[in-house]
């Protein structure tokens, strides 16, 4: 199967929402309680806000296959999502995903780039030359989650 990256169109705010629900409720599961998940990611419609936080001032890219597989967005040098659904995670679409975002900043000419990774992206980003610069703690929606600020030099 070839994976292929695009731009997101303006009506597909609700597929990248999906494909969020997925990877985290289904795809971080041996790393995240159900609960952890639930307050991370709330079931329902797509909240308030979210089409601004894929579109403005942001670049977000769409992997796709057999179907929509994974998206990732840049907001300047920070990376702000990176998911692919649990069904696809060895299909190359993170992988690609990443490079996309990569090589945009690059291209920008930022000489270091940034995140807050879970527990499942630090492992991808550590392979990648990411380092963590503080694990931190973060209440979502009353619940205390684990997450890591990373960073890459891209001097």
């Amino acid at each position: 199967m070839t994976v292929t990256l695009r731009h997101i169109g303006a009506g597909e705010i609700a597929l990248c929402h999906a494909i969020y629900l997925d990877a985290i409720h289904n795809g971080t599961a041996p790393h995240y309680s159900a609960e952890e998940r639930a307050a991370w990611a709330p079931l329902g419609p797509v909240p308030a806000g979210w089409a601004d936080r894929l579109t403005e001032g942001a670049i977000t890219w769409l992997a796709e296959g057999d179907g929509p597989e994974g998206f990732a967005t840049l907001r300047g040098a920070y990376l702000d999502f990176l998911y692919v659904r649990p069904d696809a995670r060895a299909t190359g679409a993170a992988g690609l995903l990443y490079e996309a975002a990569l090589g945009h900043a690059r291209v920008a000419g930022h000489c270091r780039m940034t995140t807050h990774a879970s527990h499942l992206a630090r492992r991808f980003l550590a392979r990648r030359g990411w380092q963590v610069v503080a694990p931190e703690t973060v209440m979502r929606n009353g619940v205390a989650i684990q997450r890591f600020e990373m960073a890459l030099d891209l001097s």
